[in-house]
C-alpha cells in the first residue's frame, strides 16, 4: 500500500513554521507534516513495503529521495519502530543503570554497534529507554543534524495516559503492526501494563488482548479498548474484536487539531503513532 495525501495548505516558501515527522520501519516508511499555529497536518505519506527493510536502506533511500524532506522544518522528529525498548520508573534507578537494563532484556544489545537512546514522559514519571543500530543514529544525524529522536511507543503511552486520566477512567490501547501488537493499559493516567506481542493472526490478537482483561480484572462489556494502527474496519481482526470486547473504539484526534479533507482515509489509523508524536513533545 502506498499512501500519499496533501492539501494546498502546505506553504513551501514557510516550512520553517512546520513540524516534520519521520517514522523508521521494516516494514513501511512514513512521514507527516504539523503546522502548530494552526493545529493542522497538511501532508501524510506512508510507504508499505512487501519484503521486510531489516537493514533499513530502504528507509535511507527514500528520505534522501522524498521532495518533502528536502525542506527545513521548524522541528524535525524520528521515529524508530523497532522492539528494542524498555519503560522505566522515575527514581527508581539511575541513568548508569539504563545500560544494564536494557542489556539484560535485549542480550544482543550487549554487542557493538547498537546506541541508547532515552524519552522522557516527565509528566507521567516514566522513561522510555531503546536502542538503534549506531549506523541509522548516524545516517539520520547527517541528514537531519538538528533531530529528536523518539521510540514509537513514547507517543502512544503519552496519549492513553492523557485520556485515561482526562476521562477518569480504565483504558486499554491496542496498536497492530504487521508481525506484532503493543497492548498497554492505563488506570486514571497511571500506567499498569505495556508490553509488545508477535503475532500471526487475528485470533492471536484477541488472544492477547483476552488475557490482559483477565490479568487485570477487567470487564469486557464495560472496560474501552482503544484500537489503532494496521487493520481495517472490514478486516478479520476488527470483527473478532468487536465480538469479544463491547466497547471497542477507534483511536481519535483531539477535535481542535485538523486533518486536512485528502488526508481522511481509512487507512490513516496506520499513521496514528506517527501523528501523535509532534502533540507528545
Amino acid at each position: 500500500m502506498h499512501l500519499l495525501v496533501k492539501d494546498t495548505a502546505f506553504d513551501s516558501k514557510n516550512t520553517r513554521e512546520y513540524d516534520l515527522s519521520i517514522r523508521i520501519s521494516a516494514d513501511g516508511f512514513s512521514f507527516c507534516i504539523y503546522h502548530p499555529l494552526t493545529k493542522t497536518f497538511v501532508c501524510c505519506k506512508h510507504v508499505e513495503f512487501s519484503v521486510k527493510d531489516t537493514k533499513y536502506y530502504r528507509n535511507q533511500a527514500i528520505a534522501l529521495c522524498e521532495p518533502y524532506l528536502a525542506y527545513e522544518y521548524r522541528r524535525t522528529l524520528v521515529v524508530f519502530a523497532d522492539e528494542k525498548s524498555t519503560l522505566i520508573p522515575e527514581g527508581v534507578f539511575q541513568p548508569a543503570d539504563y545500560l544494564n537494563i536494557l542489556h539484560f532484556n535485549y542480550p544482543e544489545t550487549k554487542h557493538s554497534g547498537y546506541e541508547l537512546l532515552i524519552n522522557n514522559l516527565t509528566v507521567f514519571s516514566i522513561t522510555n529507554i531503546f536502542a538503534v543500530y549506531t549506523e541509522q543514529i548516524t545516517f539520520w544525524k547527517e541528514v537531519f543534524p538538528s533531530a529528536e529522536f523518539i521510540h514509537m511507543h513514547t507517543p502512544l503511552i503519552d496519549a492513553l495516559l492523557k485520556e485515561s486520566k482526562k476521562e477518569d477512567i480504565q483504558l486499554v490501547w491496542l496498536y497492530i503492526q504487521p508481525t506484532s501488537i503493543f497492548l498497554s493499559y492505563a488506570d486514571k493516567g497511571k500506567l499498569i501494563f505495556s508490553n509488545t506481542f508477535p503475532i500471526q493472526s487475528a485470533t492471536d490478537i484477541v488472544y492477547a488482548c483476552g488475557n490482559v482483561f483477565e490479568q487485570f480484572g477487567l470487564s469486557q462489556h464495560h472496560t474501552k479498548l482503544i484500537l489503532t494502527g494496521n487493520y481495517t474496519s472490514k478486516s478479520e481482526i476488527y470483527s473478532l474484536l468487536h465480538t469479544h470486547f463491547a466497547m471497542l473504539d477507534e483511536y481519535a484526534l483531539a477535535s481542535d487539531i485538523i486533518i486536512q479533507s485528502s488526508c481522511k482515509s481509512s487507512d490513516i489509523q496506520k499513521l496514528m503513532d506517527l501523528l501523535l508524536v509532534p502533540l507528545c513533545v
